[in-house]
């Protein structure tokens, strides 16, 4: 897999060897450990940095502070769904929708997605 997304609220979940071995098969693996709060994360930004030697895309859903390793500074973005919810309020007034449907989810999902950085480098 390119991509392990985790919304567990299991601490630990993604091990060592869950990471080495996703590593193993994938240059740069996206990992997301996204449960919150910080101490329900499914693995620490600091050893999906170290178990993938710094080549790993990482974000959570909880602030951490950026991780050194090998004279390098990673910084940890926050990746979740604080993005989406302002806009989503926003439309709806504007719209003076009664109900927010499925696909009003999937097209503003898009349009975030579509402004994220690493979603335009090719």
């Amino acid at each position: 897999p390119d991509i392990l997304i985790g919304v567990s609220g299991q601490p630990g979940l993604f091990t060592e060897q869950v990471i080495r071995a996703m590593y193993s098969g994938c240059e740069r693996p996206i990992i997301f450990p996204l449960s919150n709060p910080s101490r329900q994360v499914e693995a620490h930004p600091k050893d999906v940095i170290a178990w993938t030697q710094g080549n790993a895309i990482v974000a959570t859903g909880s602030p951490f502070e950026p991780v050194e390793f090998e004279g390098n500074t990673y910084p940890i973005p926050q990746c979740n769904n604080s993005y989406i919810f302002p806009g989503i309020g926003l439309g709806v007034i504007a719209a003076k929708a009664t109900r927010i449907t499925d696909n009003m989810l999937m097209v503003s999902s898009k349009t975030l997605a579509e402004s994220s950085p690493l979603a335009n480098t090719g």
